[in-house]
C-alpha cells in the first residue's frame, strides 16, 4: 500500500530529490497513485508499451523488474548498512 507508493516516489525523485519535486510527485500519487507506481517499477513499458509477446515485449517487462529490484536492493542494503552502524 503506503510503502510501495513511498518507495516509488524515491525511486522516481532520486536524480532531483528537492523538496519540490517529492512535492509533485507526491501530489500526483495522491490524485493517481498507479501513475507513480507504473513510472517508478515499469519506465520502458510506460515509455514505449508494447501490447503482445514479443521478445521485444517480454524484455522490457524482464529489465524494468530487474532495474526496481536492484534498486530495491540497493537501497535496502544501505538501510540494513546505516541500521547497523547504531548511531
Amino acid at each position: 500500500g503506503n510503502t510501495r507508493v513511498q518507495l516509488a516516489i524515491l525511486k522516481i525523485t532520486q536524480s532531483n530529490p528537492s523538496i519540490e519535486k517529492i512535492a509533485e510527485v507526491s501530489q500526483h500519487a495522491k490524485n493517481d497513485y498507479r501513475d507513480v507506481l507504473a513510472w517508478a517499477e515499469y519506465p520502458r513499458q510506460t515509455k514505449k508499451p508494447i501490447f503482445n509477446d514479443s521478445d521485444e515485449s517480454l524484455k522490457q517487462i524482464k529489465d524494468d523488474l530487474q532495474e526496481y529490484n536492484d534498486w530495491l536492493n540497493s537501497k535496502f542494503k544501505a538501510f540494513l548498512y546505516v541500521s547497523d552502524m547504531r548511531v
